[in-house]
């Protein structure tokens, strides 16, 4: 082979290379992204985006940390999946899909034997599965971020007589 050949072969192998990085580092890249804007304090939405207090008046967070959650940007509607672990009862599993509005998060989610929510109408939840009878609930919810550092918030602990939670990454 040619000099003029060998060049030729090595910068199409630098080229192919470059971009199979691309193709494998880019996916990562997005679901890593995606962690990183989820992870946080999040105040807790009614659907028409009031604030839902606690007995003191003071609106209810909820705080995401990575990795203790999982997303996959990927699929539509995105999904999220979390466990939900209090101090009395037991871990509940929460499969989900989000979706972003503005700076805004909308979330359904189901737990226990219900299937994962596609929709965020209420009225387009899966229907229950008629030879078992079903164990768990659906959730639908919006998520904003404190408006200011100084919000005073409280946590999901003793929120309406809730034990602690904390969200779990789901294995």
């Amino acid at each position: 082979m040619s000099s003029k050949g060998v060049q030729r072969y090595k910068r199409a192998l630098l080229v192919g290379s470059a971009v199979l990085l691309i193709l494998i580092a880019w996916p990562l890249y997005v679901v890593v992204a995606e962690h990183i804007r989820l992870s946080g304090k999040w105040i807790l939405l009614t659907a028409d985006g009031k604030e839902i207090p606690d007995e003191t008046n003071r609106p209810i967070c909820v705080t995401l940390t990575w990795p203790n959650f999982s997303v996959n940007p990927f699929c539509n509607p995105k999904r999220i999946d979390y466990q939900i672990r209090g101090l009395v009862v037991t871990t509940v599993s929460v499969r989900g899909i989000y979706q972003w509005e503005g700076n805004r998060v909308w979330v359904a989610g189901s737990t226990g034997d219900l299937l994962r929510p596609t929709s965020f109408d209420p009225n387009k939840l899966p229907p229950f599965e008629t030879r078992v009878l079903p164990v768990g609930s659906y959730v639908i919810y919006l998520l904003r971020r404190p408006s200011y550092s100084g919000e005073e918030t409280v946590p999901l602990e003793g929120a309406n007589g809730l034990p602690k939670f904390e969200m779990k990454v789901q294995r």
